[in-house]
């Protein structure tokens, strides 16, 4: 197994964001997402890596961040039979959810 690390860093703050890949497999792991997730998703791209787990060592918001993103994929794949009208509604009240459950978390943190 041949592993390679590659680094991201938001352009806002400069947090790092990794993505690990297993050069044989293509299996990946994010570790610590930054604010901007399309920076670490465009990296997977590019080495055709599948993102198979997402680790964070900690829960500051900008490290959430990814995770946010991937679990609206999801939804978006599970929700794409919908009409339009009735998806938007549904991203819309998601988006909204997960910001209030965000700053709810922030501030009290699981400390």
């Amino acid at each position: 197994m041949k592993l390679r690390v590659e680094v991201t860093a938001d352009r806002r703050f400069g947090t790092n964001s990794y993505l690990v890949v297993d050069d044989d497999t293509h299996d990946a792991a994010v570790i610590d997402s930054n604010l901007e997730p399309d920076l670490v998703v465009e990296l997977a791209r590019e080495h055709g890596a599948n993102v198979k787990a997402i680790v964070l060592t900690h829960t500051d918001l900008d490290h959430i961040a990814y995770v946010l993103h991937r679990v609206e994929e999801e939804i978006a794949k599970l929700r794409s039979d919908l009409p339009d009208a009735e998806a938007e509604r549904g991203r819309t009240n998601r988006r909204a959810a997960s910001t209030r459950q965000l700053r709810r978390l922030h501030r009290r943190g699981p400390w």
